[in-house]
């Protein structure tokens, strides 16, 4: 059984639906980050800000993030992300049902850590989860502060 202990992970996601099965995916797997869910690109912002009603938040260590979201895309939090000096560090996946080269690239220049595709299928859906929670929580080193 694989332990995870104190790995803040935000997800930015607007799909009730996509949530539910990232959460299933991660217990089935028997992975319990600290997941914080935010559904719109403005909110993602102002969490990771720590302003408004999120003054309190925790800094996440690994981001999940959509690209479709309401109020401002991923791509909009991703430009905020990398240009902020003391969130930048922070790895940033984006998670997306969109396979468009253009997005793929733009992310990456961007600075996106990896882009996952959503698979529709639950059984691929959860492996795809299991790849990277392997990778992002049992391989390399998450920047824990």
């Amino acid at each position: 059984m694989i332990k995870i202990k104190n790995i803040e992970m935000l997800l930015v996601e607007d799909n009730d639906a996509d949530v539910i099965l990232i959460q299933e995916s991660l217990s089935r797997l028997s992975l319990h980050p600290i997941l914080t869910r935010i559904d719109n690109g403005e909110a993602a912002i102002n969490y990771v800000s720590k302003k408004y009603e999120y003054a309190d938040a925790k800094t996440p260590n690994v981001i999940l993030l959509d690209i479709n979201l309401p109020k401002q895309s991923g791509i909009e939090v991703l430009k905020f992300i990398r240009s902020n000096e003391s969130l930048k560090h922070i790895p940033v996946i984006m998670l997306s049902t969109s396979g468009i080269k253009k997005d793929i690239i733009q992310s990456y220049a961007l600075g996106a850590n990896s882009y996952l595709i959503k698979p529709i299928d639950f059984n691929e859906f959860m492996a795809c989860i299991k790849m990277f929670s392997d990778y992002w929580f049992n391989t390399i080193s998450l920047p824990i502060l």
